[in-house]
Protein backbone atom coordinates (compact mmCIF):
# COMPACT_ATOMS: atom_id res chain seq x y z
CA UNK A 1 0.00 0.00 0.00
CA UNK A 2 1.33 3.47 -0.90
CA UNK A 3 1.19 6.21 1.72
CA UNK A 4 1.47 9.76 0.58
CA UNK A 5 1.79 12.85 2.72
CA UNK A 6 -0.87 15.42 1.92
CA UNK A 7 -0.22 18.61 3.90
CA UNK A 8 -3.67 20.06 3.41
CA UNK A 9 -5.37 16.91 4.63
CA UNK A 10 -3.16 16.73 7.67
CA UNK A 11 -4.09 20.24 8.59
CA UNK A 12 -7.78 19.53 8.04
CA UNK A 13 -7.70 16.46 10.24
CA UNK A 14 -5.91 18.39 12.98
CA UNK A 15 -8.43 21.18 12.84
CA UNK A 16 -11.30 18.69 12.95
CA UNK A 17 -9.87 17.04 16.05
CA UNK A 18 -9.37 20.39 17.71
CA UNK A 19 -12.97 21.42 17.01
CA UNK A 20 -14.25 18.08 18.40
CA UNK A 21 -12.19 18.50 21.57
CA UNK A 22 -13.47 22.05 22.02
CA UNK A 23 -17.05 20.81 21.61
CA UNK A 24 -16.50 18.23 24.37
CA UNK A 25 -15.16 20.88 26.73
CA UNK A 26 -18.03 23.24 25.94
CA UNK A 27 -20.58 20.49 26.71
CA UNK A 28 -19.37 20.08 30.31
CA UNK A 29 -20.94 23.30 31.67
CA UNK A 30 -24.32 22.16 30.32
CA UNK A 31 -24.13 19.07 32.52
CA UNK A 32 -23.03 21.05 35.56
CA UNK A 33 -25.87 23.50 34.91
CA UNK A 34 -28.31 20.96 36.24
CA UNK A 35 -29.27 21.60 39.87
CA UNK A 36 -27.79 19.79 42.84
CA UNK A 37 -30.21 19.79 45.78
CA UNK A 38 -27.40 19.21 48.27
CA UNK A 39 -25.54 22.26 46.95
CA UNK A 40 -28.68 24.37 46.84
CA UNK A 41 -29.06 23.65 50.58
CA UNK A 42 -25.65 22.60 51.95
CA UNK A 43 -25.01 21.28 55.45
CA UNK A 44 -23.24 24.57 56.35
CA UNK A 45 -26.57 26.43 56.14
CA UNK A 46 -28.12 24.12 58.73
CA UNK A 47 -25.09 24.31 61.01
CA UNK A 48 -25.40 28.10 60.92
CA UNK A 49 -29.12 28.06 61.78
CA UNK A 50 -28.82 25.35 64.45
CA UNK A 51 -25.57 26.18 66.26
CA UNK A 52 -24.24 23.44 68.52
CA UNK A 53 -26.73 20.87 67.22
CA UNK A 54 -25.76 17.63 65.48
CA UNK A 55 -26.53 17.79 61.74
CA UNK A 56 -26.55 14.55 59.76
CA UNK A 57 -27.13 14.11 56.03
CA UNK A 58 -29.14 11.38 54.34
CA UNK A 59 -28.35 9.82 50.97
CA UNK A 60 -29.49 12.26 48.25
CA UNK A 61 -32.07 11.06 45.73
CA UNK A 62 -31.10 11.11 42.04
CA UNK A 63 -33.39 12.32 39.31
CA UNK A 64 -35.24 9.56 37.41
CA UNK A 65 -33.63 8.15 34.28
CA UNK A 66 -36.59 9.15 32.11
CA UNK A 67 -35.56 12.78 32.58
CA UNK A 68 -32.32 12.04 30.76
CA UNK A 69 -28.62 11.94 31.52
CA UNK A 70 -26.65 12.97 33.40
CA UNK A 71 -28.71 12.42 36.51
CA UNK A 72 -28.58 15.01 39.27
CA UNK A 73 -29.34 15.19 42.99
CA UNK A 74 -33.04 15.97 42.82
CA UNK A 75 -33.62 16.00 46.58
CA UNK A 76 -31.48 16.22 49.67
CA UNK A 77 -32.42 15.43 53.25
CA UNK A 78 -30.80 16.29 56.58
CA UNK A 79 -31.52 15.30 60.17
CA UNK A 80 -30.94 17.85 62.92
CA UNK A 81 -31.00 16.64 66.54
CA UNK A 82 -32.92 19.17 68.60
CA UNK A 83 -33.77 19.19 72.30
CA UNK A 84 -37.14 17.84 73.34
CA UNK A 85 -39.59 20.25 74.93
CA UNK A 86 -40.75 17.70 77.52
CA UNK A 87 -37.60 15.76 78.43
CA UNK A 88 -33.82 15.92 78.44
CA UNK A 89 -33.62 13.88 75.25
CA UNK A 90 -32.81 15.01 71.70
CA UNK A 91 -34.90 14.03 68.69
CA UNK A 92 -34.06 14.09 64.99
CA UNK A 93 -35.97 16.63 62.90
CA UNK A 94 -35.96 16.14 59.14
CA UNK A 95 -35.23 19.11 56.85
CA UNK A 96 -35.33 18.51 53.10
CA UNK A 97 -35.24 20.31 49.76
CA UNK A 98 -36.48 18.89 46.45
CA UNK A 99 -36.20 20.17 42.91
CA UNK A 100 -39.59 19.99 41.22
CA UNK A 101 -38.45 21.18 37.80
CA UNK A 102 -36.29 23.48 35.68
CA UNK A 103 -35.59 24.06 31.98
CA UNK A 104 -32.38 22.04 32.13
CA UNK A 105 -33.70 19.22 34.33
CA UNK A 106 -35.61 17.08 31.86
CA UNK A 107 -33.52 16.82 28.70
CA UNK A 108 -35.22 13.69 27.43
CA UNK A 109 -38.93 14.53 27.64
CA UNK A 110 -39.09 18.27 28.36
CA UNK A 111 -42.40 19.71 29.53
CA UNK A 112 -44.22 22.48 27.74
CA UNK A 113 -45.24 24.10 31.02
CA UNK A 114 -43.40 27.17 32.20
CA UNK A 115 -42.06 27.48 35.74
CA UNK A 116 -44.81 29.98 36.49
CA UNK A 117 -47.46 27.52 35.34
CA UNK A 118 -45.88 24.70 37.34
CA UNK A 119 -45.87 26.69 40.59
CA UNK A 120 -49.44 27.93 39.97
CA UNK A 121 -50.61 24.34 39.46
CA UNK A 122 -48.97 23.22 42.69
CA UNK A 123 -50.58 26.05 44.61
CA UNK A 124 -54.00 25.21 43.20
CA UNK A 125 -53.59 21.61 44.39
CA UNK A 126 -52.36 22.65 47.84
CA UNK A 127 -55.29 25.06 48.29
CA UNK A 128 -57.73 22.27 47.47
CA UNK A 129 -56.06 20.03 50.04
CA UNK A 130 -56.05 22.80 52.66
CA UNK A 131 -59.79 23.30 52.12
CA UNK A 132 -60.34 20.04 54.02
CA UNK A 133 -60.87 21.27 57.62
CA UNK A 134 -59.75 17.96 59.13
CA UNK A 135 -56.21 18.49 57.76
CA UNK A 136 -55.88 21.91 59.44
CA UNK A 137 -53.72 23.24 56.60
CA UNK A 138 -53.20 26.82 55.45
CA UNK A 139 -51.75 28.26 52.23
CA UNK A 140 -50.27 31.78 52.31
CA UNK A 141 -48.25 33.85 49.84
CA UNK A 142 -44.64 34.36 50.84
CA UNK A 143 -43.03 37.46 49.33
CA UNK A 144 -39.26 37.91 49.27
CA UNK A 145 -38.32 34.32 48.43
CA UNK A 146 -37.12 33.92 44.85
CA UNK A 147 -39.44 35.32 42.18
CA UNK A 148 -42.59 33.82 43.73
CA UNK A 149 -43.34 31.60 46.69
CA UNK A 150 -46.05 30.40 49.05
CA UNK A 151 -46.04 28.52 52.34
CA UNK A 152 -48.16 25.58 53.45
CA UNK A 153 -48.51 25.12 57.20
CA UNK A 154 -50.12 22.39 59.28
CA UNK A 155 -50.07 21.47 62.95
CA UNK A 156 -46.75 19.67 62.57
CA UNK A 157 -45.18 20.66 59.24
CA UNK A 158 -43.98 23.71 57.37
CA UNK A 159 -43.42 23.75 53.59
CA UNK A 160 -42.30 26.41 51.14
CA UNK A 161 -42.90 26.10 47.39
CA UNK A 162 -40.88 28.64 45.41
CA UNK A 163 -39.66 29.65 41.94
CA UNK A 164 -36.43 31.33 40.91
CA UNK A 165 -36.29 31.98 37.16
CA UNK A 166 -36.94 28.52 35.65
CA UNK A 167 -36.29 26.55 38.88
CA UNK A 168 -39.25 25.33 40.97
CA UNK A 169 -38.44 23.73 44.33
CA UNK A 170 -39.93 22.72 47.64
CA UNK A 171 -38.42 22.96 51.13
CA UNK A 172 -39.92 21.15 54.13
CA UNK A 173 -39.22 20.93 57.84
CA UNK A 174 -41.15 19.91 60.92
CA UNK A 175 -42.44 22.57 63.25
CA UNK A 176 -40.19 22.97 66.23
CA UNK A 177 -40.27 26.41 67.87
CA UNK A 178 -40.79 30.07 67.07
CA UNK A 179 -37.71 29.88 64.85
CA UNK A 180 -39.27 27.39 62.42
CA UNK A 181 -40.71 29.85 59.89
CA UNK A 182 -37.71 32.19 59.96
CA UNK A 183 -35.33 29.27 59.44
CA UNK A 184 -37.40 27.90 56.57
CA UNK A 185 -37.55 31.29 54.84
CA UNK A 186 -33.78 31.76 55.28
CA UNK A 187 -33.04 28.35 53.75
CA UNK A 188 -35.47 28.85 50.84
CA UNK A 189 -34.00 32.27 50.14
CA UNK A 190 -30.49 30.81 49.95
CA UNK A 191 -31.68 28.17 47.48
CA UNK A 192 -32.95 30.93 45.19
CA UNK A 193 -29.65 32.83 45.47
CA UNK A 194 -27.73 29.77 44.28
CA UNK A 195 -29.62 29.45 40.99
CA UNK A 196 -29.64 31.59 37.87
CA UNK A 197 -31.86 30.91 34.88
CA UNK A 198 -29.96 29.86 31.74
CA UNK A 199 -26.80 29.38 33.78
CA UNK A 200 -27.66 26.96 36.56
CA UNK A 201 -25.81 26.67 39.86
CA UNK A 202 -24.03 29.82 41.05
CA UNK A 203 -22.26 30.80 44.24
CA UNK A 204 -24.26 32.80 46.80
CA UNK A 205 -22.66 36.14 47.41
CA UNK A 206 -22.71 36.00 51.20
CA UNK A 207 -23.21 33.16 53.69
CA UNK A 208 -26.55 32.60 55.39
CA UNK A 209 -27.14 34.71 58.51
CA UNK A 210 -26.40 32.50 61.52
CA UNK A 211 -28.52 32.19 64.65
CA UNK A 212 -26.89 32.82 68.01
CA UNK A 213 -28.76 29.95 69.65
CA UNK A 214 -31.49 27.37 69.16
CA UNK A 215 -34.78 28.45 70.69
CA UNK A 216 -36.23 26.08 73.27
CA UNK A 217 -39.73 24.95 72.22
CA UNK A 218 -42.44 25.50 74.82
CA UNK A 219 -43.89 22.64 76.84
CA UNK A 220 -47.53 22.80 75.77
CA UNK A 221 -48.78 19.80 77.72
CA UNK A 222 -51.83 20.30 79.91
CA UNK A 223 -50.97 20.05 83.60
CA UNK A 224 -53.47 17.71 85.26
CA UNK A 225 -51.89 17.61 88.73
CA UNK A 226 -52.82 20.38 91.15
CA UNK A 227 -50.13 22.63 92.58
CA UNK A 228 -48.62 21.87 95.99
CA UNK A 229 -50.80 24.33 97.88
CA UNK A 230 -53.91 22.38 96.83
CA UNK A 231 -52.78 19.13 98.49
CA UNK A 232 -54.42 18.49 101.91
CA UNK A 233 -53.04 16.97 105.10
CA UNK A 234 -53.48 13.18 105.09
CA UNK A 235 -53.86 13.12 108.87
CA UNK A 236 -56.92 15.36 108.57
CA UNK A 237 -58.82 12.38 107.12
CA UNK A 238 -57.82 9.82 109.75
CA UNK A 239 -57.79 10.94 113.36
CA UNK A 240 -56.78 9.10 116.50
CA UNK A 241 -60.43 8.89 117.48
CA UNK A 242 -61.27 7.23 114.15
CA UNK A 243 -58.64 4.57 114.70
CA UNK A 244 -59.80 4.01 118.28
CA UNK A 245 -63.39 3.61 117.08
CA UNK A 246 -62.38 0.70 114.84
CA UNK A 247 -59.48 -0.76 116.86
CA UNK A 248 -60.85 -0.14 120.33
CA UNK A 249 -59.84 -3.63 121.47
CA UNK A 250 -56.17 -2.90 120.77
CA UNK A 251 -53.39 -0.63 121.94
CA UNK A 252 -52.90 2.33 119.59
CA UNK A 253 -49.77 4.45 119.44
CA UNK A 254 -50.26 8.02 120.56
CA UNK A 255 -49.16 10.10 117.58
CA UNK A 256 -49.28 9.02 113.95
CA UNK A 257 -46.20 8.87 111.79
CA UNK A 258 -46.33 11.61 109.16
CA UNK A 259 -44.59 11.31 105.80
CA UNK A 260 -43.93 14.33 103.61
CA UNK A 261 -43.73 14.37 99.82
CA UNK A 262 -42.78 16.35 96.73
CA UNK A 263 -44.27 16.98 93.33
CA UNK A 264 -41.92 16.70 90.36
CA UNK A 265 -43.02 18.15 87.06
CA UNK A 266 -40.73 16.56 84.46
CA UNK A 267 -39.83 18.63 81.42
CA UNK A 268 -36.68 19.92 79.72
CA UNK A 269 -36.02 21.64 83.03
CA UNK A 270 -37.65 19.73 85.87
CA UNK A 271 -39.64 21.64 88.47
CA UNK A 272 -40.01 20.34 92.02
CA UNK A 273 -42.55 21.56 94.59
CA UNK A 274 -42.38 20.50 98.24
CA UNK A 275 -45.81 19.60 99.58
CA UNK A 276 -46.68 21.65 102.66
CA UNK A 277 -48.60 18.87 104.45
CA UNK A 278 -48.04 15.16 105.08
CA UNK A 279 -49.26 12.96 102.24
CA UNK A 280 -49.22 9.83 104.39
CA UNK A 281 -50.51 9.25 107.91
CA UNK A 282 -49.71 5.96 109.68
CA UNK A 283 -50.90 4.48 112.99
CA UNK A 284 -49.84 1.30 114.73
CA UNK A 285 -52.22 -0.92 116.69
CA UNK A 286 -51.18 -3.98 118.70
CA UNK A 287 -53.20 -6.94 119.87
CA UNK A 288 -51.88 -9.45 122.43
CA UNK A 289 -51.48 -13.00 121.13
CA UNK A 290 -49.71 -16.24 121.98
CA UNK A 291 -47.45 -17.92 119.42
CA UNK A 292 -46.05 -21.35 120.32
CA UNK A 293 -46.83 -20.72 123.95
CA UNK A 294 -45.05 -17.38 123.99
CA UNK A 295 -46.62 -13.90 124.01
CA UNK A 296 -46.14 -12.22 120.64
CA UNK A 297 -48.48 -9.33 119.80
CA UNK A 298 -50.12 -8.99 116.40
CA UNK A 299 -49.17 -5.63 114.88
CA UNK A 300 -51.50 -3.73 112.56
CA UNK A 301 -50.26 -0.86 110.38
CA UNK A 302 -53.02 1.59 109.46
CA UNK A 303 -52.30 3.94 106.56
CA UNK A 304 -54.02 6.66 104.63
CA UNK A 305 -52.17 8.22 101.70
CA UNK A 306 -53.05 11.13 99.41
CA UNK A 307 -52.47 9.53 96.04
CA UNK A 308 -53.39 12.40 93.73
CA UNK A 309 -55.00 15.80 93.56
CA UNK A 310 -56.00 16.65 90.00
CA UNK A 311 -56.64 20.10 88.60
CA UNK A 312 -60.26 19.13 87.89
CA UNK A 313 -62.67 16.42 89.00
CA UNK A 314 -62.98 15.30 85.38
CA UNK A 315 -59.24 14.54 85.15
CA UNK A 316 -59.42 12.68 88.47
CA UNK A 317 -62.35 10.62 87.21
CA UNK A 318 -60.50 9.64 84.02
CA UNK A 319 -57.40 8.75 86.00
CA UNK A 320 -59.39 6.60 88.43
CA UNK A 321 -61.09 4.75 85.59
CA UNK A 322 -57.75 4.09 83.91
CA UNK A 323 -55.98 2.78 87.02
CA UNK A 324 -58.73 0.88 88.81
CA UNK A 325 -61.12 -0.38 86.13
CA UNK A 326 -60.21 -4.00 86.98
CA UNK A 327 -60.69 -3.62 90.73
CA UNK A 328 -63.82 -4.42 92.75
CA UNK A 329 -66.19 -1.42 93.02
CA UNK A 330 -67.26 -0.36 96.52
CA UNK A 331 -70.45 1.72 96.42
CA UNK A 332 -71.18 4.39 98.99
CA UNK A 333 -67.61 5.66 99.38
CA UNK A 334 -66.97 9.15 97.97
CA UNK A 335 -67.86 9.58 94.32
CA UNK A 336 -66.37 6.17 93.56
CA UNK A 337 -64.19 3.60 95.26
CA UNK A 338 -62.55 0.28 94.44
CA UNK A 339 -60.89 -2.53 96.37
CA UNK A 340 -57.44 -3.42 95.07
CA UNK A 341 -57.15 -7.11 95.90
CA UNK A 342 -53.47 -7.40 94.96
CA UNK A 343 -52.43 -4.72 97.44
CA UNK A 344 -55.43 -5.13 99.77
CA UNK A 345 -56.21 -1.43 99.87
CA UNK A 346 -59.26 0.68 99.20
CA UNK A 347 -58.95 3.53 96.70
CA UNK A 348 -61.42 6.38 97.07
CA UNK A 349 -62.09 9.37 94.82
CA UNK A 350 -64.17 12.37 95.70
CA UNK A 351 -64.04 15.35 93.38
CA UNK A 352 -60.44 15.99 92.36
CA UNK A 353 -58.98 14.13 95.36
CA UNK A 354 -57.92 10.47 95.30
CA UNK A 355 -56.53 8.60 98.32
CA UNK A 356 -56.21 5.09 99.61
CA UNK A 357 -56.73 3.36 102.95
CA UNK A 358 -54.84 0.23 103.91
CA UNK A 359 -54.57 -1.96 107.02
CA UNK A 360 -51.87 -4.62 107.12
CA UNK A 361 -51.18 -7.30 109.67
CA UNK A 362 -48.52 -9.94 110.20
CA UNK A 363 -50.99 -12.74 110.92
CA UNK A 364 -51.66 -15.50 108.38
CA UNK A 365 -54.81 -16.82 110.07
CA UNK A 366 -57.61 -16.58 107.49
CA UNK A 367 -60.30 -15.59 109.97
CA UNK A 368 -58.15 -12.84 111.46
CA UNK A 369 -57.22 -11.60 108.02
CA UNK A 370 -60.89 -11.34 107.08
CA UNK A 371 -61.38 -9.30 110.26
CA UNK A 372 -58.54 -7.00 109.17
CA UNK A 373 -60.22 -6.33 105.81
CA UNK A 374 -63.51 -5.66 107.57
CA UNK A 375 -61.82 -3.08 109.81
CA UNK A 376 -60.16 -1.56 106.76
CA UNK A 377 -63.52 -0.95 105.11
CA UNK A 378 -64.91 0.63 108.31
CA UNK A 379 -61.95 2.99 108.41
CA UNK A 380 -62.40 3.79 104.71
CA UNK A 381 -65.97 4.90 105.36
CA UNK A 382 -64.82 7.22 108.15
CA UNK A 383 -62.11 8.65 105.87
CA UNK A 384 -64.53 9.13 102.95
CA UNK A 385 -66.90 11.04 105.19
CA UNK A 386 -64.16 13.60 105.85
CA UNK A 387 -63.21 14.09 102.21
CA UNK A 388 -64.32 17.50 100.88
Amino acid sequence: MLFRFVPGLAIAVFLLCAVHAHAQKAAAPAGSAKPDACELMPRSDLEALFPGMQVGSKQPSLSPLFEGLPQYNQSCMYSVKLPSAISKMFFGHIISVAVIGCDLCNTKTPTNRTAQETLAGIRDTQEKVAANPSLRGKVTSLPGVGDAAFEVTSDSNYKIYARKDDLVYMLELGKYSGQTQANAVALATEVARRWRGGVGMVQAGTPIAANNSVEQPPDTRIVVTASADKWPDACAFLTHDDVRAVFGDMTINGQPQRSMGKLEFQSRINRVETLPHPIKCSYTAEKPAMVNGRPEPIVYIINVLIEDVSTTADYAKKRFAFLYHNDTPLPGLGDEAAFDKANEMINIRKGALTLWVQVTDDDRDQARHADTLSREEKLARLVAARMP
